[in-house]
Formats: C-alpha cells, sequence, structure tokens
C-alpha cells in the first residue's frame, strides 16, 4: 500500500514542479503518512527541495508533545529532504479560533491571490467513525462557510479537546487526494463513503471529500475493503497520459455542447492525466482569452461545488491545468502552416511527463476540411510513441459511392481503420444503450426477442422545431441524409443485433450492428414515404432573400422534411419482422422511441427522449421488466421502469468514452456501408407525396402522406394499410 501511494505522490509532485515550479501537500500523522515515507524511499528523485508541507489538522499541543501532528510530519520530511522552514507549524494561540486563523494566513501566503487556493496534494486517513482530518461526524465544522480554509475546532470527540482543521472546501479544491486505510474496523465507514457503493446510510466526513478535476484515491487493505470496492478496482483503467487536440472549438457544436461537456468531465476525474488543446485560428493571446470566456459562460459547477468562490477558482485551475491554445489558420503558405502545427505539437509535448500519449485528435470541423486537417496532423502533431487516433462528426457521405471516396481519401493519408472513430452523437444516449442493457438483465424478454413473437418494431425520432435557420444544410440533405440512413439505423442495429460472444471484447458490439445492417433488404422507391411541412418553401425563400451570397442548391425547395420507411432484416431472428423508421421536422412534439409490436398484443416501449414522461420503459404485459436502478411501478397490466438519476448529455457519454479507449458505440466503416447500401437506391429527393402544417401529430402526418401518395397512385401508399400501424400515437406520459 506504502508503494502504491508513494507512487501517486510521486507522479503530482512532478506534474506539479513542472508547472507551477513548488509542490503543496497537505499531510496529517498516523498510518497514512507511515505508508507514504515508506514507500517515498523509492523516490529518491523527486525535487523534495520544491516540497512545501503543511498540517490537514493538528492537536493544539506544544509541537515537541508526543501527539503534535508536526513532529511526526516534520520527522518524516527532513529524512526525505524537504528544508525545514518548509514544512509549516500551527502556532499554538491562546484559543482554537486563534491558532486557525494564524494558520490560514500561513497557508494563504503560499498562494497568489486565492480566494480558495489550490493544494497540489492531500493525503488523509480515516477513523473507525468517518472522521478524517479533525472533520468530526455531525460537527458544525461540516458546514462551515466555504470561504474558511482553517476551522478550529473545539470540544472534539477524540482528545485533545482542541484542534485546527482543514475545512471540508478547502481539501475539495485540491488537485489530487489519497485516502489510506488499514484494518476491519473501518470497512463499514469505508462502504458508506465510497460513491461507488451507493449506501443509503448517512456519509461520514471521509465520503464527503470530493474533487473537481480528479477521483478521490482509496488504498486500502482487503481488510478494510467493501465487497463494492472491490468491483470498482477491477473497472478497466483508462490510459495512461491522453492529449485531446481539439480543432473546430470555436464553432457552433462546441459552444452548444462541448465546452460544458469538457468541464463537466473534469469535475467528474475523467480527465485525470489529459490535457485538452484547443486549436483555433485566432492569434495564441486572443484564443486564450477565448478559452477563459468560454469557460466562464459555458461550465456549471456541481451542486456539491456550487459556492461561487470554489466554482470561479474551479473553473480557473481547469484553463490553467488542463488546456494549451495553438493557432492553425487557413494560409496557404506551407513553410507557415507547417510551423503553426509544429507549434501546436510543441505545446501536446510540454504537457507530456513521458515520450508515450494517447493523442485524440476531435475534427469538430466542417467535413470538407477533413482529409487535409489529417494530412497536417501526419506530418507535424503525430504522437512519437503511442497511438492516435481521429474522431470524425456526420455526414459520413453524401452517397454509397461518396462514403468509400472519404474513407479512401483517409487511408491514402495514412491512417487504419482502427484510427478513425466516427461520432454518432445519439450512440451517446442512455436510452438508446439500455436496450442491450435491458436485454441481458431480462432473460424471458430475450427470449421472445423473434419474429416467433415479435411481429413490428417502430424506430420513431420527431422534432418539433423547424429548419428555417439550418435551409444551407437542410436543402442540400433532406430527411434521409439528415438522420435516417445514419443516427435511425445505429438505432435500429442496437435495437436488432445478435449478443456478442464476448462482452468485454468491445469490438464485437459493431461488429454485430455491421452484420445485422448487412441483412437489411435494399430499399425500393415503393418502401418510402416523403412528406414536407407546408411552410418549408416560405423558409425556403426567406433564406435566399435574406442571404444574396448563399450557395444556390439544386431541388433544394424539394427537401422533404418528413420520412417514413418500411424495412426487412433477412436474418433467422428477424424474417417476416416489419421495421419502421420514422423521422419529422416541425411536428407537434419532440420525442423519440422504439416499440416491439408483439403477435399476442404485448407492447415493449423504449422511450428514449421528449414527451411529459422523457425517459422511460414500459411493458403493456408480459414477463417482469427490470433494469439495475431504475424504480418499478405497475398499474394494472402495465409495468413502467424509470430511472433514479438523470441522464449525461450524450457526448459527454462518448468523449468519455474515447479518452477511455472504449470505441463500442462510435460507428465502424462497416456500419456505414452497409446502411447506405440499404438506402443507395431513394437517397435522392424522390417525389413528395403530402405536405403538413407546422405543429401536426406526427401519426396524422404520415397517414395524410401515405393517402396522399395512394390517390396519386404512388406505390408507397399501400404502406399505412391495416393491420400495420403507421407511426401510431403513443402515451409519452411515462404513466
Amino acid at each position: 500500500m506504502g508503494v502504491q501511494l508513494a507512487d501517486l505522490v510521486a507522479q503530482w509532485s512532478r506534474e506539479a514542479v513542472a508547472a507551477r515550479g513548488q509542490f503543496v501537500v497537505a499531510l496529517s500523522g498516523g498510518s497514512a503518512l507511515d505508508m507514504l515515507t515508506e514507500g517515498l524511499r523509492l523516490h529518491k528523485d523527486l525535487a523534495y527541495a520544491k516540497w512545501h508541507v503543511v498540517l490537514a489538522d493538528e492537536r493544539l499541543v506544544p509541537t515537541d508533545h508526543k501527539d503534535s501532528n508536526f513532529r511526526t510530519v516534520e520527522a518524516a520530511m527532513l529524512k526525505m529532504g524537504v528544508p525545514g522552514g518548509q514544512v509549516y507549524p500551527v502556532h499554538i494561540a491562546d484559543s482554537a479560533a486563534s491558532s486557525a486563523a494564524f494558520y490560514e494566513n500561513v497557508l494563504r501566503g503560499l498562494f497568489d491571490n486565492a480566494l480558495i487556493p489550490a493544494l497540489d496534494t492531500v493525503v488523509l486517513g480515516m477513523g473507525e467513525d468517518g472522521h478524517t482530518a479533525s472533520l468530526f461526524p455531525n460537527h458544525e465544522t461540516l458546514t462551515a462557510p466555504a470561504t474558511r480554509l482553517i476551522l478550529p475546532v473545539e470540544n472534539s470527540p477524540k482528545p485533545p479537546a482542541s484542534r485546527v482543521s482543514m475545512s471540508l472546501s478547502l481539501l475539495n479544491n485540491a488537485r489530487h487526494a489519497a485516502f489510506a486505510v488499514v484494518g476491519q474496523s473501518k470497512k463499514e465507514m469505508v462502504q458508506r463513503s465510497l460513491v461507488e457503493c451507493a449506501a443509503s446510510e448517512a456519509t461520514p466526513p471521509a465520503g464527503m471529500v470530493a474533487l473537481l478535476g480528479d477521483r478521490v484515491h482509496w488504498i486500502m487493505d482487503a481488510s478494510a475493503a467493501p465487497s463494492c470496492a472491490q468491483t470498482c478496482s477491477a473497472k478497466e483503467k483508462v490510459e495512461s497520459q491522453r492529449s485531446f487536440v481539439w480543432f473546430g472549438s470555436r464553432g457552433a457544436l462546441a459552444k452548444k455542447y462541448t465546452w460544458k461537456v469538457m468541464f463537466d468531465l473534469y469535475q467528474k476525474g475523467q480527465l485525470d492525466s489529459a490535457s485538452i488543446h484547443a486549436v483555433g485560428s485566432d492569434a495564441a493571446e486572443k484564443g486564450s482569452v477565448f478559452i477563459k470566456d468560454m469557460i466562464k459562460a459555458k461550465a456549471v459547477c456541481f451542486s456539491s461545488h456550487a459556492e461561487s468562490a470554489q466554482c470561479d477558482s474551479a473553473k480557473d485551475r481547469f484553463v490553467t491545468d488542463r488546456f494549451t491554445y495553438s493557432q492553425v489558420t487557413r494560409t496557404k503558405d506551407l513553410e507557415e502552416l507547417g510551423k503553426q502545427y509544429d507549434q501546436l505539437n510543441g505545446n501536446v509535448e510540454s504537457t507530456l511527463e513521458f515520450s508515450n500519449d494517447t493523442r485524440i485528435f476531435y475534427l469538430s470541423v466542417p467535413d470538407s476540411a477533413h482529409v487535409a486537417t489529417v494530412r497536417n496532423i501526419k506530418q507535424h502533431a503525430m504522437p512519437k510513441e503511442g497511438i492516435a487516433r481521429f474522431l470524425v462528426e456526420k455526414p459520413f457521405g453524401a452517397n454509397l459511392q461518396d462514403c468509400y471516396k472519404r474513407q479512401e481519401a483517409f487511408e491514402k493519408e495514412g491512417l487504419l481503420p482502427e484510427q478513425i472513430w466516427r461520432l454518432d452523437h445519439y450512440m451517446g444516449k442512455r436510452g438508446i444503450r439500455n436496450m442491450l442493457d435491458f436485454r441481458k438483465q431480462n432473460p424471458e424478454w430475450e427470449a421472445l426477442w423473434n419474429s416467433k413473437h415479435i411481429s413490428h418494431v417502430e424506430v420513431v425520432v420527431q422534432e418539433n422545431e423547424d429548419v428555417a435557420d439550418r435551409i444551407d444544410f437542410y436543402a442540400e440533405t433532406g430527411v434521409v441524409r439528415d438522420m435516417m440512413v445514419n443516427h435511425m439505423m445505429e438505432v435500429l442495429a442496437t435495437a436488432a443485433m445478435e449478443f456478442p460472444l464476448d462482452w468485454n471484447n468491445r469490438h464485437e458490439v459493431p461488429e454485430e450492428r455491421a452484420k445485422v445492417l448487412q441483412r437489411i433488404k435494399p430499399l425500393q422507391r415503393e418502401d418510402v414515404i416523403l412528406s414536407q411541412y407546408s411552410q418549408y418553401a416560405e423558409h425556403y425563400k426567406a433564406h435566399f432573400a435574406n442571404n444574396r451570397k448563399a450557395r444556390e442548391i439544386p431541388d433544394g425547395d424539394k427537401a422533404p422534411t418528413l420520412g417514413y420507411a418500411r424495412l426487412q432484416i433477412t436474418n433467422d431472428r428477424w424474417n417476416g419482422v416489419g421495421f419502421s423508421i420514422v423521422h419529422a421536422k416541425a411536428v407537434d412534439e419532440r420525442k423519440a422511441y422504439v416499440r416491439f409490436l408483439f403477435h399476442n398484443g404485448m407492447e415493449l416501449l423504449f422511450h428514449i427522449q421528449g414527451g411529459e414522461g422523457n425517459e422511460f420503459i414500459s411493458a403493456s404485459s408480459g414477463p417482469p421488466i427490470y433494469l439495475d436502478g431504475w424504480a418499478s411501478t405497475k398499474t394494472g397490466s402495465q409495468t413502467v421502469l424509470k430511472p433514479a438519476t438523470e441522464a449525461l448529455q450524450a457526448y459527454e457519454v462518448l468523449l468519455g468514452d474515447a479518452l477511455k479507449g472504449d470505441d463500442s458505440y462510435f460507428v465502424t466503416f462497416k456500419e456505414i456501408i452497409a446502411g447506405y447500401k440499404a438506402w443507395d437506391g431513394v437517397m435522392g429527393f424522390v417525389p413528395i407525396t403530402g405536405r403538413y402544417k407546422k405543429g401536426t401529430k406526427l401519426h396524422e402526418a404520415v397517414t395524410a402522406a401515405a393517402e396522399a401518395a395512394k390517390s396519386s397512385g404512388d406505390a408507397s401508399g399501400s404502406l399505412c394499410t391495416a393491420p400495420d400501424a403507421c407511426a401510431t400515437e403513443i402515451n409519452s406520459s411515462g404513466q
């Protein structure tokens, strides 16, 4: 344990000295100190002369007293080579309040005007009652004002009665924290302290230590570790050094989602050992100001750190500790461009402790710039040792031929298939991933997951917003290219795929999605109904009237805004089952769901988002339903499952996956090609068979389009005849 603890502290010491020229560490006495000093004997190369050691708490006794934390901490640190003047004692005054005020001034002297200083590291132990430092259960110190750093402790439950202690707000503002705990007698309090254990009992003070920017590290012996801690330690480890190189940090997507997502990941400790390198066209000074402005405007502190002073401090530290900015322009001067990329590479390498890193290039830029950006990265900014990944957003191709063309262009630049991670934000939605979890956790339902029992499956995504402010994009793509050939095919594949043979092999999940997509019978004209909301033509004309320089788009006025398609999967599991994919803009409400209809009249609904109920799973009858962590209610024959927690934003999930190296829910080239092959015959703007008013209910808009097609003699008009439902209205209340 001592070696593990010392390895962590040594890593944090090197990072701090390299970044800030000193290492400020808070220590207590006891077994945690003993373990640390024992392990540090293996790290004689650390810059101990730059260490500044402060006390997490102190008993108000003379410094030569056997109970003095300063006495034991100073003795241990002097042996390591820390200068004597850099271990800071607490002045023993006439009261605990005076001693606390004195030590708070000492602490502030080590930092530059920070309202709540950020200690580099805190090493703590825990008592049998769950106390840490001198913060005891149910004591008033636990609710002290956030701006107080050092607290007086009178009438301590443990002798001596008078003490001082670092406050929770100071501990929680540290860059790193580690607990060292031994002994069976502390097992219960460890369990109540760990988030992974989800204990229902009151959280002890040790469990209230929660950092912004890193997880709290718990190192314990077997006798102190509850079973939940064993499962926690078995979780997949994130790769050590990760460099997230972000092209497009000034774009609309970044401003809407990504800046907030990055700070959320930081607060949860998922950017541990990761650095972020924003790339933009502005000069370095202006770009750095932009980063600070974005974090200030978009980042939101979690409730446990929402005090304004602590939140502002965390945002400042996030920018200082995690970010660099590099200017890369569209200059045609290749020598100048090379210098810009060399500067970017230098910024990345300046944050590395070792030469080996995983470098993630997030290309949140127009798809027309993908290949040129990859080419420049390959020439100037690839890791010398380690792994490179390229995250790209849709569109993945205008049609099947274009998909092949883009892949060939990537391969020509030397990218391997496993280096290209295609990001489809729908695959980050919890409601979609839960379909697989549901099947795994409900074997009775999994036994019904086939054509013997299921008659029809509907995949529906509807939106109440129109496309008036997206005409330049939508007039070229329409409903099929925008949603149906990509997002919705991935949802369908997740619903219909076979289970992988090995769930631990992350490559098998996308492989099974590709297999089911490859078995979809190619769509014909009669398999698709297209419609357009009636105000689209008005929005189209207004766009060009207000944007004289806007590029004319052939047939842009014919872009469909509603699509209904009937698909068939030709494999043993799904032969004979009808699959419907439905998407529309400007209908009555926003919601998304996957609905399974059974031959015997049962219905199973995965409500992914929107509507009154937002996210839930319901079964009209049939076997019991269950999902880990979701609450169940039963009314008559209907059972509804609802989540206990709010779902994470999809980009947070996927970027977190990318940082962990998990590509299970990124889209492979096989999946892209299989989906586009199914749609290739109907990718153009086939005739629109109807129009609907904004705010129309989805099933009414689809039915009207089908009736119009039937009246005109179009073969697609037969798609909505009985007994097949045509986007039947559902109950979205979750009741």
